[in-house]
């Protein structure tokens, strides 16, 4: 057990040793801002928003992560470092929860940075890239909802398959961005296909930024009915 949290230790050091991990640190602040301000401009479309933040934040974190096993090979580290009393599932373990743990940080920049230009005054103009503030505030609950489900899961999910693709065809990293594009970029093709149960918009949090028609008021004659009549497709 010693020697695991010494190999996770190791490689989240090297992690953000690195200056590429603090070029990601920019990116996810830059993206963050960019989903705050686009959401105090157009409230109505905050689910829209923290979707496409949610895609390439986890598309891109899902490309920066797996090649830690690839990386000990070319440098010649593993021979080194299983050269001592390290067993391999150890050595696998602590390099993926090393970079495991390094995603999350990364993503949560960019939620700080949400959180951050969530709170700038109205009114505020815009500047470079980032969109005018014409609306308040959201809050909190918004980002906060939308970065456990819409970036904390994928990323998760996107090491784990990036880092067993790339150990399984020993460093191939073509092979796979192959193979995780199509689990990323499918979906946007297929939105027509969703359930409408499934189907959740701006109403969700802010009711009153809807566009959904406030006029109609049909009784519920199920609970889906009603779930589905609180959820309308904007």
């Amino acid at each position: 057990m010693y020697n695991f949290w010494t190999i996770m230790k190791l490689e989240f050091r090297l992690t953000w040793l690195n200056w590429v991990t603090w070029l990601m640190v920019l990116v996810m602040l830059i993206i963050g801002a960019l989903c705050a301000s686009s959401n105090r401009s157009e409230p109505w479309s905050t689910w829209a928003h923290l979707g496409i933040t949610g895609f390439f934040m986890s598309l891109i974190l899902a490309f920066g992560t797996g090649n830690q096993i690839h990386r000990d090979s070319v440098q010649r580290l593993d021979g080194i470092i299983l050269s001592t009393p390290v067993a391999t599932p150890g050595y696998v373990c602590g390099k993926y929860l090393a970079g495991l743990m390094s995603l999350p940080l990364l993503a949560g920049s960019g939620l700080l940075s949400a959180l951050m230009v969530d709170q700038l005054p109205t009114g505020t103009h815009a500047f470079l890239i980032f969109s005018p503030l014409f609306y308040a505030p959201l809050g909190a609950q918004p980002y906060l909802i939308g970065w456990v489900w819409l970036v904390l899961t994928p990323i998760t999910f996107g090491a784990t398959f990036v880092l067993a693709c790339m150990t399984l065809t020993r460093g191939q990293r073509v092979i796979a961005s192959l193979a995780i594009l199509p689990i990323w970029i499918l979906p946007l093709f297929l939105v027509s296909s969703i359930p409408q149960l499934l189907d959740i918009t701006a109403a969700v949090f802010f009711p009153a930024y809807s566009l959904a028609p406030a006029g109609i008021r049909v009784p519920p004659s199920t609970p889906i009915d009603a779930f589905l009549r609180q959820h309308l497709v904007l």
